[in-house]
């Protein structure tokens, strides 16, 4: 009998232990970090690999998974231009050979009469060596959808801000390479920065909401959590604009709300 309450009295002191050492085990950990904000990319045939933009130097940054830098691709701004966004880092996504390609938006300030101004965009999709394989002017912001396993489509959203209200168009290409690291989008909340960023009068949230939604809302909080606006979206449009003048200076952080789901927040900063 003592050995055996002796046996119950080992495990009951051993059984916690393990449980103590597998929870200290899981515990969340750093393992890397950057000066930039970094993006994942899965290219084909080189596998996961973080990219981020040097604003100063004009530049793609692309690491190795164990933080190294790998590669850096040089990005050339048009005249009077500055980099506004990068995406789809791949190899065989717009073509079908082994360069890096990636597609940027840039944007360019025009200023008006009244000192508001509007912001011009354009939207090139350029490889490694430099070289242009589509040139859209106006274009802002972009998705790809995969329409089977074998082909898929680049929709390209062209804005006109130097009108109120603002016009928007859509230019639909296709690609020739295979979406190798591309899902397919057709749920849930699809949020993406917002534009211009830092913003001086007003901002543009690119947004998808699922085809069932019946309510959505975009909420900002300020940078201590506070939340400051919330606004109701319309589920079928692609875009919401806002005028910054009613904030203060600062930044900020936006979600979208949609059938009981939030998206992750993003943050702008307002001038």
């Amino acid at each position: 009998m003592k050995n055996t309450a002796m046996k119950k009295y080992i495990l009951l002191i051993i059984i916690p232990l393990l449980i103590f050492q597998n929870n200290m085990i899981s515990q969340i950990s750093l393992v890397g970090s950057y000066d930039k904000a970094v993006y994942v990319a899965n290219i084909e045939d080189v596998g996961y690999k973080y990219y981020g933009i040097n604003f100063e130097t004009n530049q793609c940054e692309i690491y190795n998974i164990d933080h190294t830098l790998w590669k850096v691709l040089d990005i050339v701004p048009p005249e009077n231009n500055y980099i506004d966004e990068i995406a789809y880092l791949s190899s065989k996504l717009f073509n079908n050979d082994s360069n890096i390609e990636l597609l940027v938006v840039f944007n360019e300030y025009i200023p008006t009469s009244d000192t508001s101004g509007y912001y011009y965009y354009t939207t090139k999709v350029i490889n490694e060596n430099g070289v242009t394989f589509l040139d859209v002017p106006g274009g802002g912001y972009s998705n790809i959808y995969k329409i089977d396993d074998s082909e898929a489509n680049l929709l390209v959203y062209i804005y006109d801000f130097s009108i109120t209200p603002f016009d928007v168009s859509t230019n639909i290409y296709s690609i020739p390479g295979i979406p190798y690291s591309v899902s397919e989008v057709n749920s849930g909340i699809v949020l993406k920065n917002a534009f211009p960023n830092p913003a001086h009068s007003f901002i543009t949230v690119p947004y998808e909401l699922e085809k069932t939604t019946i309510d959505a809302n975009i909420v900002i909080y300020n940078e201590i959590g506070v939340e400051v606006y919330r606004s109701r979206l319309v589920p079928n449009e692609k875009v919401f604009r806002l005028n910054t003048v009613q904030f203060s200076k600062g930044v900020y952080f936006y979600i979208v709300e949609s059938n009981g789901r939030k998206s992750p927040s993003r943050k702008i900063v307002i001038q």
